[in-house]
Order: structure tokens, then sequence, then C-alpha cells
């Protein structure tokens, strides 16, 4: 296996991660801020499998472009990451790409996504890829949004 360990770097640096370098230094293919745009949809496009370990998230915009360019997406169920996976995939699919947020549940759920799919898990994802822009796009949302705004007025 190979990893890609993608994102921006702050001044803190978790200690996790020089022990990650360590460990797998010889699988580590991508490491780090990307220096272009290009560069970062490449390394998504690359990857089979995209894990989230954040504890602070918004709306999970890394997440659903992983999901936009085909991998297989693992979150934790927690912030946003189980509304924004209802966008990709029926309710019966989602908890297929949620786990409990610890390290231990991570390492399982990777080894039964492994098990179950095989080495190139994402490339069952073109669905989910499709379904999620569709659901996210401009017309779409903006539409629900209209709606939930008159909702909410008719309901005073």
């Amino acid at each position: 296996f190979q990893l890609s360990l993608i994102g921006q770097s702050f001044r803190t640096v978790p200690p996790v991660f020089e022990k990650i370098k360590s460990t797998f230094g010889d699988q580590i293919c991508k490491w780090g801020y990307q220096a272009t745009r290009l560069d970062y949809w490449k390394a998504l496009a690359e990857a089979d499998l995209f894990v989230s370990t954040a504890k602070h998230e918004f709306f999970g915009l890394s997440a659903a472009e992983a999901i936009a360019a085909g991998t297989f997406p693992l979150l934790p169920n927690r912030l946003a990451y189980p509304e924004l996976l209802s966008y990709a995939f029926d309710q019966k699919e989602l908890s297929k790409h949620l786990y409990d947020g610890g390290s231990e549940g991570l390492a399982a759920r990777i080894e039964s996504i492994v098990n179950t799919r095989g080495k190139n898990p994402g490339n069952e994802n073109t669905d989910a890829s499709s379904t999620l822009l569709s659901n996210l796009r401009l017309e779409t949302r903006g539409r629900d949004l209209d709606e939930a705004l008159r909702n909410l007025v008719e309901s005073d």
C-alpha cells in the first residue's frame, strides 16, 4: 500500500505525524501541502481510500472533493460528515463510510474494507461521485434552501 498525507501544515504538528513518517516512509508518496490545485486533484485521483480524522470541520470540503474524485470515503461519525455522506449515498450505504472516530475503530474499518472490497475500493464510487455533485449543485441546494426559508416564514 501507499499513503498520501496531504493538506496544510501548521506551526504545531502533532507528534504522530513524525511517527507516521518514520514508520511508513517507504510507502508515503505524497506529503503535506500540494503546490498547485492540479497536484492536489492528482493526489485525490490516485487515491482509492480517503480517510479523515478531523475533530473540527464545517462542511467537509476535502471529503466532498475526494468523493467527487472517486475515492471511497471513510469518515468519523461526527461533525458534518454524516450529512455530507447523505448527499452521495443512500441510508443503507451511509454506515459503510463512517467509523466511530477512534484509532482502533478506524483500523478495523480499513481492514474490513480491504478484506471485502480488495485493494481498490474507490473504483466502485463513480455513482456516489455523480450523485454528490448533482445534490450539491447550486440549482439543487438553492431550491432546498428556498423551500426551508419559505417553511420557516410560513410557520410564524
